[in-house]
C-alpha cells in the first residue's frame, strides 16, 4: 500500500485537472453563447456590405448627375463603414472560432480524469480505514474544504489576471481616441484612423470576451462579493455595441465615455475579487495548519 503523502499528492494533481475540465466546460458554454451571437453579426454585415455596394454600383452606372454631390459622398461613406463593420465581425468571429476550439482540445485531453480520481479516493479510503485514526472524519472534510479553497484561488487568480488585461486594452483605446477626436472617415487619411480604431476595439473586445469567459466557471454564492451577472450583462452590451458606435456623429465622444465607464466597472470587479482572493487564502491556510496538527497528532 502506497504512503498518504504519496495518495495526496496525486490526488492534488487529479482535482487540478478536474477543475480545470469543470472551468472549461462553462467557458465552452460561454463562448458558444457570444459564437451565436457573432455568426448572427457577421451574416447582417455581409448583408449590409452587399446592400451598399449595389447602391454604390448604380450611382456609378453614369447617374451621378441625378445625386447631388453631397449624397454622393455619403454613399461612398456608407459602402466604407459597411465594409469595415464586415471586416471586423469577420475577424470576431473567427477569433473566438479559434479560442473555442483551443478550449475544446484541450478539455478532451481531461477526458478520463474522472474515473482516475474515483479510484484514487477510494484507495485513501481504505488507507484511512486500516490507518484506524478517530481524525478520519475531520480529515476527510478537510480535504474537500482544501480542494473547494484551491480551485477558488485558481479560478479568482486567473480572472484578476484577464481583468487586468482588459484594463489595459481599454486604456489604449481610450488613448487611441483621445488622439483622434477629430477623424473623418471619409476625409483623406480617414481609413488609416478607422484601421487604428479597429485594431485598439479588437484588442479591447476580446479581452473583454477573454474575462468574461474567465468568470463564467464562477458563481454569486462563491464569490458573493463580486456582481458577476451585472459584469457579464454590462460587458455583452459593450461587446455589441460599442464599435458601431464609432461612425455615428460625435461617435467617437460616445464612445470614450463607454469605456471611461467600463473601465469603472472593471475595477469595481477587480476590487471584489481581490478581496476574495485574500479570503479564500486565508481559508486555505488555516485549513492547511489544522490538517497538520491532526496527523502530528495521529
Amino acid at each position: 500500500m502506497r504512503e498518504l503523502s504519496q495518495i495526496d499528492g496525486e490526488l492534488r494533481q487529479v482535482r487540478r485537472d478536474l477543475d480545470r475540465a469543470g472551468k472549461l466546460d462553462a467557458m465552452l458554454s460561454d463562448l458558444g453563447r457570444q459564437h451565436q451571437y457573432l455568426r448572427r453579426a457577421a451574416a447582417e454585415a455581409f448583408a449590409a456590405l452587399n446592400r451598399a455596394e449595389e447602391k454604390e454600383a448604380f450611382l456609378a452606372s453614369g447617374r451621378e448627375a441625378e445625386h447631388p454631390a453631397g449624397q454622393l459622398r455619403r454613399d461612398k461613406r456608407e459602402v466604407a463603414q459597411a465594409r469595415a463593420r464586415y471586416e471586423e465581425a469577420e475577424w470576431d468571429l473567427q477569433d473566438l472560432e479559434d479560442r473555442l476550439w483551443a478550449v475544446k482540445e484541450e478539455r478532451a485531453g481531461l477526458q478520463e480524469q474522472e474515473s482516475r480520481y474515483q479510484a484514487l479516493l477510494k484507495e485513501k479510503e481504505q488507507y484511512l480505514c486500516c490507518m484506524g485514526s478517530s481524525q478520519v472524519p475531520r480529515l476527510v472534510e478537510i480535504a474537500r474544504e482544501m480542494g473547494t479553497a484551491e480551485r477558488l484561488v485558481r479560478e479568482v487568480e486567473e480572472a484578476l489576471s484577464s481583468a487586468e488585461q482588459a484594463r489595459g486594452q481599454l486604456g489604449e483605446m481610450a488613448s487611441a481616441l483621445e488622439q483622434a477626436k477629430t477623424w473623418g472617415w471619409d476625409m483623406p487619411g480617414g481609413y488609416a484612423n478607422l484601421a487604428k480604431a479597429q485594431a485598439c476595439a479588437r484588442d479591447a473586445r476580446n479581452a473583454l470576451s477573454c474575462l468574461r469567459a474567465e468568470l463564467a466557471v464562477l458563481t454569486p454564492r462563491e464569490v458573493p462579493g463580486v456582481d458577476l451577472e451585472g459584469f457579464s450583462a454590462f460587458a455583452e452590451y459593450f461587446l455589441d455595441g460599442l464599435f458601431t458606435d464609432l461612425f455615428e456623429p460625435d461617435g467617437a465622444e460616445r464612445v470614450g465615455k463607454e469605456i471611461q465607464n467600463t473601465l469603472c466597472e472593471v475595477d469595481t470587479l477587480a476590487d471584489g475579487l481581490r478581496r476574495e482572493l485574500e479570503e479564500q487564502t486565508q481559508t486555505r491556510t488555516a485549513l492547511a495548519n489544522e490538517r497538520e496538527a491532526l496527523l502530528a497528532g495521529t
